[in-house]
Order: structure tokens, then sequence, then C-alpha cells
């Protein structure tokens, strides 16, 4: 007997089925977009019938056609949706989740069964949250996976969890790497080199042990090749430092071993895609050890087995018309010719790797092999040639700022070796030029800063407005850092005058003057002796501009886009033998603008007032430098302040993250923070101190754009006290630049270096006093300023030009 309506469910769940299937049969073909639709199609039909199994299913399978595709945020929602938790819960590398949403997500996670489905979603939220960069997240999530797949006793799924927990462990150490390199402080280097130190064994080991197991870990040997090369790159960054040379030497004696067995293993037993992708890497390692002139030898030259591993990988790429495996393939054998000097063939291989990953929608290689070609052009002088295929690689970073995601995901950790270079030769090529295009050359460079930005908050693209495109702006000039010289632009009337300075001088000066503005003892250093480096800069920078006449009349504003070293110097304190730049203009900087000028109507200025007077538990976090003293004239810097502009206050124990998050929810449009902080080019090393605990670069933002106000209209002012740039980081300006963006700050003054809390107070006074009084906010600085410099007891820069004003001069 048949039951009524029995045949419509049972033939709906039989059609969702073989959708199901056939999506897994087209992932495995190596066609992700023609799996998800098909999986879609699923998913509708599963929760028309109300299949909850079937829908949770569908929903992962989706996930993992997305990160086939390289689309790991949208992989990170959907596996959300299957494990039924709010989608921004953990998924966000903007806005980053707060500790308490994370542990909230968490603890609706645990409350899923115990199946092989939730196990599987779990273990690929893992996989995803790795990529996207949310490292502690992914181990937090993988960490639940191999507590279900242990009380499960499923022996295989652990081995794999173990397996994901070390990529994460991998990823770590090579995040730390990435801050080592942009740091000159050997006590922070000394922090970074730390994490391998306490990690990199079990790392290694639980790779070494895996690849035993059977072949369902022969990625586990790929995955030791790439962590060891990580760290041989790093050694030779620092070949004195003792610690990364014995990390280095310990892994050594596994190298040929891993490397051999990896050549011979059997990569068939592998999904079709997997298995060209795994000989792809093996080739691109293989390079790299040849290039390294590493130890090893192998049944045939590395190179010989890098030709045969990536031209069966194109041909099975070929055979299942995965185009975008074939571009990678095509892409890897271009650098192996490059390699082995056989131009033409590389010239030829990158072309095709181009058309095969624009085709396929492949942006996050189609940069590279546009890159490469690039390159190759410039060397044989075909110079329009190069121009172009610059030009088409920045399409291509431009369609995946933020979400630069290859098949071994390089780029999340490399950007000043993997896209840097990408802008600065474009820009070099452009100024070889007869008759260069200057207008061209500075808005690639404003991209390129705020490309940076966006890696720093490891973010998606931001809104961008170039400072060519702004009118009536004063005179701004463009200070670029190139490898052997300064360019410095700047307009004239509609065209551009260029001048060049030596890249060495302008570096060493830089380099001594800033030693000096970060030394604790500043304060009693003789203004003779500052002076010399000062004039020096001068000289070099704005000499030749002021001999040509094109600095602006007195009085008016100048503002400067630098970068690098540059930043982390006030231009202020530049001496023209006479004067310090401060007393003939108000200056601007910009750190990467992402919004246009916008005078500020005092009398709408409603401001919010932060600080911290007295000892704090904050100041005995870990993190925080142990000679930091308490500002005890901070609450005369709001008085002051309150004085002059309409303002509220949160001082001392009522400064806490929830007070200023529920304070934002009004409608303030300015927030005056006094309190110790730092700014560095390491996220987690950016800070500021509330009342009860540090608040970092991830919870400020969340806080700031929480707000209503904030999240609405932006803010028109952040101002940050008594904060210091960290020691010994030449890009700590990104730490600044990063919690203005995070704010939504149209302008930002904050401070270099730490500063007599009572010339800080008087500064803060005569800003808002001027302010209120219509002065733009670079005058209102700049007059805040003088008022020091006039007075004998604060004339040194220790007091005064420590301010700077970064982003609107209105």
């Amino acid at each position: 007997m048949v039951l009524t309506g029995l045949p419509v469910w049972a033939d709906a769940i039989e059609d969702a089925g073989q959708y199901a299937a056939k999506g897994q049969s087209l992932l495995e073909q190596g066609n992700p977009s023609a799996a998800l639709e098909t999986w879609r199609k699923a998913l509708q039909i599963y929760k028309k019938e109300k299949s909850e199994t079937g829908e949770k299913n569908a929903l992962v399978n989706m996930s993992v056609a997305h990160q086939a595709k390289g689309q790991y945020p949208s992989a990170c929602w959907v596996l959300m949706d299957a494990l039924e938790v709010d989608r921004s819960a953990i998924c966000r590398n903007v806005n980053r989740p707060t500790p308490e949403e994370v542990d909230n997500a968490l603890n609706i996670i645990k409350k899923q069964p115990d199946t092989s489905l939730t196990l599987k979603a779990l273990q690929e939220l893992g996989i995803t949250l790795r990529v996207i960069g949310n490292l502690d997240e992914s181990v937090s999530v993988l960490e639940l996976a191999l507590a279900s797949a242990q009380r499960q006793n499923l022996g295989l799924e652990q081995n794999a969890i173990r397996m994901s927990l070390a990529n994460v462990q991998a990823d770590m150490i090579r995040q730390a790497q990435n801050r080592f390199s942009l740091s000159d402080n050997p006590l922070t280097k000394a922090q970074f080199v730390a994490v391998p130190t306490s990690t990199l064994p079990e790392v290694s080991q639980t790779y070494l042990d895996l690849a035993e197991q059977g072949p369902e870990f022969l990625q586990a040997r790929l995955n030791w090749l790439k962590l060891f090369l990580a760290i041989h790159q790093w050694a030779n960054q620092d070949p004195t430092n003792p610690k990364l040379s014995a990390l280095r030497a310990s892994l050594l004696p596994h190298l040929a071993s891993t490397l051999n067995k990896a050549v011979v293993a059997d990569y068939t037993i592998e999904s079709p895609i997997e298995s060209i992708y795994s000989r792809i890497k093996l080739a691109k390692y293989l390079l790299e050890i040849q290039q390294n002139d590493l130890p090893v030898s192998t049944e045939k030259h590395p190179l010989i087995h890098a030709f045969e591993l990536v031209n069966s990988a194109r041909n099975d790429a070929l055979n299942i018309k995965n185009k975008r495996a074939e571009s990678f393939a095509i892409g890897v054998l271009g650098k192996l010719y490059k390699t082995s000097q056989q131009i033409e063939q590389a010239q030829e291989a990158f072309e095709a790797a181009r058309v095969l990953a624009a085709t396929s929608e492949s942006s996050d290689s189609a940069y590279e092999w546009e890159w490469e070609l690039a390159q190759l052009y410039r060397e044989k002088g075909q110079t329009q040639e190069a121009i172009s295929a610059y030009e088409r690689s920045f399409k291509h970073l431009d369609q995946v700022r933020g979400d630069l995601l290859p098949i071994d995901s390089e780029l999340l950790f490399r950007f000043s070796d993997k896209v840097k270079p990408v802008y600065q030769q474009y820009i070099s090529l452009l100024l070889e030029s007869d008759s260069p295009d200057l207008e061209k050359v500075v808005l690639t460079n404003e991209q390129l800063q705020v490309a940076q930005i966006e890696n720093f908050l490891h973010c998606g693209k931001l809104i961008f407005v170039s400072t060519t495109k702004i009118e009536d702006a004063p005179t701004t000039i463009h200070i670029l850092e190139l490898e052997d010289r300064f360019e410095i632009l700047v307009p004239n009337n509609e065209t551009w005058a260029r001048f060049s300075a030596d890249g060495e001088r302008v570096r060493g000066l830089a380099r001594k003057l800033l030693i000096e503005l970060q030394d604790q003892g500043f304060s009693d250093t003789d203004d003779n002796y500052l002076l010399a480096e000062s004039q020096s800069l001068y000289q070099l920078l704005l000499g030749p501009i002021e001999q040509q006449g094109l600095l602006p009349d007195q009085e008016d504003t100048i503002v400067f886009v630098t970068d690098g070293l540059l930043s982390n110097i006030p231009l202020s304190i530049l001496h023209d033998g006479k004067e310090y730049l401060i007393e003939r203009y108000s200056i601007a900087t910009n750190l990467g603008r992402l919004q246009a000028p916008k005078a500020t109507n005092p009398e709408r200025l409603k401001l919010l007032i932060a600080g911290i007077s007295k000892a704090s538990p904050s100041l005995s976090a870990p993190q925080v430098p142990q000679d930091l003293e308490v500002l005890t004239e901070t609450e005369e810097e709001a008085n002051l302040i309150s004085s002059s502009i309409r303002a509220s206050t949160l001082l001392n124990k009522n400064f806490t993250a929830d007070n200023l998050q529920r304070k934002l929810n009004d409608d303030y449009n300015a927030l005056h923070i006094s309190t110790h902080g730092q700014f560095s080019s390491d996220p987690n090393q950016t800070f500021l101190l509330a009342w009860d605990k540090p608040l970092p670069l991830q919870e400020l933002d969340s806080i700031l754009r929480q707000g209503t106000q904030v999240a609405a209209n932006n803010l028109e002012l952040l101002f940050l006290s008594a904060c210091q740039t960290a020691k010994g980081d030449p890009l700590s300006s990104l730490g600044i630049a990063g919690v203005s963006i995070q704010a939504g700050a149209r302008s930002t003054v904050a401070s270099l270096w730490l500063v007599d809390a009572q010339s800080t107070a008087q500064l803060a006074g005569s800003f808002y006093e001027s302010l209120a009084n219509g002065k733009t906010k670079a005058e209102a600085l700049r007059k805040a300023q003088l008022a020091l410099l006039d007075k004998p007891a604060t004339r040194h820069p220790y007091y005064w030009a420590s301010f700077f004003l970064s982003g609107s001069w209105l």
C-alpha cells in the first residue's frame, strides 16, 4: 500500500541525493563552480522537505566547493549556517570577533551532536578559519573537532585533525617570521623567534609521524617541506641569530629523506584535483631547494624532477578540463624555464598561464603570471608591454585585495615580497620613461599604501580617495621610497615637479634621528645635536623644492604623503637652518587616505574624553612596557579641553571597554583618549590601555565600530594622547593608520613617543580651543605646538614634535 504523498517526498529526496552525488563527482573532476551550483539545488530540495541532515550535508559540501574556488570567507559563512551559529560570530576578519563572541559561538557548537557530519563541518571550519587568518579561532574549533573524533573513536579523522592543527601552528610560525622581518627592535625580534622555538619541534614531528601513517597523509611531507623552507629563509634573514640557526639545523637531517619520499610518492591515490596541486607544490619546493643550493641528492636533478611533476600535473588538468589547475601548472612551468634560462619558453608559459587564469576567473594566480611577464618584458627592453602587464596585474590584485588566497596561501604572510614589489617595480618602470606619467606614479603609490593597510588589518577592500582627486587641496608633497633612492613629487600648476634624493643617505639620517627621538633620554638631548640631522634631511627632501619656489606661502598647510621609515618621523621637526618647518606651515600627513577631507563645524562637535590618571590594573598586563608612569595630569587635560568644547568624560575606573562602547552609542562624533598605548606593525602589539585591561586593535575595532554614531557617520576626530610607536619598528605607523581606520576617523591626532604629561595637557587644551574658534585641525595643532615651542621650558622638540595629524587637515 502506498501512502498518500509519500512518492512525491521520496522522489524529491532521491533527486536531492542525485544532485549531491553529481556535485561530488564534479568537484573530484576539478569543477567547483558546477559542483557548487549542483549542491545549491540539493540544498533547496532539502530545505523544502525539511531534511535537516540533508541540508547540513549540502552546506558542508558547498563549503568545500567555495574553498576549491579560493572563496574562503564564503566557505566560512556556509559552515556557520551548517553549525547553526551566527555567520559573523567567528568568520569576520575586518571587524574581528571579540573573545566573548568567540566563546558564545563555541558554546553553541559544543551542543551539536557527535556525528560524522558535524565532525566534517568542524574540520572544514577549522581549515577555513586558518586560511582567512583567524588562527586562534581555528585552533579552538579544531580542538573541538579532535575531542569529538576521540569520543567517536575515529582514528583516521583524529590524525587528519592533528595535521590541521599542525598546519595552524605552521602558519603561526610564518606569521611570526613576517613580523620579525618588519622589526628592528632586538627584544621584539626575540619574542617572534620564541614562537618557532617553542612550537617547531612538535609541528615538525607531527608532520613526520603522519607521513608514515599511510597514503592518506601524503600532504604531511609537502607541509613539512614548506615549513622547512620558511625556517631556512628566516635563518638567512638573520645569519647571526643562534636560535634560528639551531632551528634550521634541527630540521636539516630530515630534509633529504622527506624530499625523496615525496618525489617517489604515488599521488594517484589522491583525488584528481588534489593530486594535481600536490605535484605543483612539490615542483615549487624542488625549485626553491635548487635555488637555495640546499644539501640534498635526488635520483635526478631537482629541476628535472620538477619539470616531470609539473608536466604530469598539466596533462591531468587538461584531462579533467580544469583551467584553474592548468594555469597553476603552466605558471610554475614558466618559473622552471626562467630559472634554467630558457627565457622564450618561460614567456610562452606565462602568457598561456595568464590566459587560462583569466578565463577561469582565477585572479589570485593571474596577478602573479602577469607580474612574471612584466619582469621578462622589462628585462628585454619592451617597456610598453611591461607597463601593460603590470597594469593587468594590478587589475587582478584589485579584484582579490584582502582575499589573496592561492593554493598555499603564501600571500597571507608574504606581502613584502609577494605584493609590494609589484607596485614598486611598476613605479620604477614608469619613472624610467623620458616623460613619465607622474600622476599615475602618485596614484600607484597611494594604492600601495592602502594595500599595506589592508594587509595589516587583514581585511577586505577599503574605500580609497586619492589626493590627486581632491579639489582645492593644499600643497601635497609625495615622498616615495624606492630601493636605491627617494622620489619627491610636487604638483606644479597642471603638471608635476620631480626631485630625487639618495636612498642610503636619507635612510641613514632617518634611522639616526628616529633612534634619538625614541630614546628615553631624548628630552635631555642637545638641540644643536638634533639640528644636524633635521637640517640635512630638510636639504635632501625639501631643499630642491624650495629652490624651485614650489613651497607654499608662509602660514599655509602642507600635506605629506610618506611611507616606511619616514612615516615614523614628524616632519614638523625638519629645520631649514633658521626655523623648524612647523614655524612656517601647518602640517598634515597621509597614512593611506580613506575619506575625502571635510571641514568640521565646531558647534556640532560633540566630544567624548576617556582617560586614566591613576595606577590601573591594565598597567600590569604582560604586553605592556614595564617603565610606564601614571599619567597624573590626565584629569587636568580633560578639564582644559572641557573648558573649550562640549565634552563628556570617562575617567579612571569608568574607562572600561564596556563603558566606552555604551557611551559611543550616543551621538559623539569626536573621541579623545588620554592613556598609554602603543602602535606597531604587528596588530597584536597595537593597543590602548583601558582601566581594566589593554584594548588590542581587534577589540578596539569592535568597540568603535559598534557605536551607533561611529558606524553611521564616522568620527570627525580621534585624538590619541600619551601613546607611542613601537621602538625599532620601521612600519609602526601602520598601527596608527589601523586604529584610525578601524575607528572610521576622518582625522587623527596621535603622538609618536611618550611626552611630558603636563605639556601634553597644555597642547590638547590649546588644540581644542583653536578648533572651537574655527581653525582647521592642521592650524589648531600648529598653534598648540607653537605655544610650547615659544616657551623656554618646553622649546625642546621632545615636548611638541611628537604630535602629528593624519587624514583630513580641515
